[in-house]
């Protein structure tokens, strides 16, 4: 479960950080700034980067109305990009939409052009990354549906766009230092999974989780787009896979501080702050966004967190905060979409508060991340 989850996960990373390529290069190299003479100055990396921030603190009016306002001044395949980049963070997670949804179909449409549209105001090299981006898209939406094949044939084309930057010098290409981050983590995450991984990865290039990681943190002294896209993968790579909770919340301060109204990447500060033993009452405020929220998919995240952390504040009525936290397992059990990640979060708690050994199975076979919130203490009862 949790590989399958991280293989979700590094579709989505690197699919989303090439928007550094596309908008946040250095200010010599930016797309804004590389596209022929007949792309006004008043669209180049700031309007992009204003695009991203409404988007990235979900004031997706605002949004939508900039996106509109520079339709016809952008690439189409660039344009193209940013729409599907607004709809897959409108509509989390756009992989539960049925594929005759509307915005569904319009999300991949989006993304299709990405591919197959070309545009004179841009070079052989910046379609190319609009592409690259535009195929990992696809192979993590396929992936979440699924459909495994057509998430490896786009992650496959995407691959062979990235393989260049992977290999160019360092001192080249300098805001590649995403990309290359998440590509030299993952590939070691991956081939520590098993023999079978590490023998199914021989034919790409090899990568380093120490060099992945110095890579993310040189990113975070690029653009604020580079800085937030960093912020995310740091916070939860340290968080969840590394488990080591005190430098996630480090980094999931910093990311909520710059993008205060985004309901998912609190989800990382609130879990560090879990891990970490550092709840204040501000938390409590934090949640009621996940409560009051108009999403189903945020609101199952407000009421997991509000048993949580009012387990974790030892006032309570053991008795009857089990029964609410069974109340609110069952109810997202009875849900078309996945919800296995909240619902480890509420067993592990459950067995703790009751110690019946049933929890801690169930504890075992929801989970997708082993860390501070998923394992038990005791490394006995764990392994048994």
């Amino acid at each position: 479960m949790q590989l399958q989850k991280d293989k979700s996960i590094f579709f989505t990373a690197l699919s989303y950080t090439l928007i550094v390529l596309l908008g946040s290069l250095t200010p010599s190299k930016t797309i804004a700034q590389e596209v022929n003479t007949s792309f006004s100055s008043d669209y180049t990396l700031t309007t992009i980067e204003d695009i991203y921030s409404k988007i990235y603190n979900f004031q997706f009016n605002q949004a939508e109305l900039k996106i509109k306002q520079v339709k016809h001044n952008l690439p189409a395949s660039l344009h193209n990009l940013i729409r599907a980049q607004y709809l897959r963070w409108k509509h989390i997670p756009i992989h539960e939409l049925t594929e005759e949804n509307e915005i569904a179909q319009d999300y991949l449409n989006h993304l299709n052009n990405c591919i197959n549209q070309h545009s004179e105001k841009l070079n052989n090299n910046q379609q190319h990354l609009i592409s690259t981006q535009a195929y990992f898209l696809l192979a993590e939406y396929h992936y979440n549906k699924g459909n495994k094949l057509k998430a490896f044939q786009a992650a496959s084309n995407g691959y062979s766009n990235i393989k260049e930057i992977l290999d160019s010098p360092d001192d080249d290409q300098a805001e590649c230092n995403i990309i290359k981050g998440l590509y030299n983590y993952y590939y070691e995450y991956y081939a520590n999974q098993s023999l079978v991984n590490k023998a199914s990865l021989f034919l790409f290039k090899e990568g380093n989780k120490e060099d992945g990681l110095s890579f993310l943190n040189l990113a975070l002294e690029d653009s604020q787009i580079s800085k937030t896209e960093s912020l995310i993968y740091l916070s939860h790579i340290y968080l969840r896979m590394e488990n080591k909770p005190k430098v996630a919340l480090s980094y999931a301060k910093m990311l909520h501080q710059i993008h205060p109204d985004n309901l998912k990447f609190l989800e990382y500060l609130l879990e560090a702050q879990l891990s970490t033993n550092t709840v204040t009452e501000r938390s409590k405020v934090l949640i009621d966004k996940y409560l009051t929220s108009s999403s189903p998919y945020f609101q199952n995240y407000g009421k997991t967190y509000h048993l949580l952390f009012k387990s974790a504040s030892k006032e309570f009525d053991s008795t009857v905060l089990a029964q609410q936290i069974v109340q609110q397992i069952a109810h997202l059990q009875s849900q078309q979409t996945s919800n296995n990640h909240l619902i480890s979060l509420l067993y592990k708690r459950l067995y703790e508060i009751t110690l019946n050994s049933a929890y801690l199975e169930e504890l075992k076979n929801s989970r997708v991340y082993k860390y501070k919130l998923t394992i038990i203490e005791d490394t006995h009862t764990e392994n048994n």
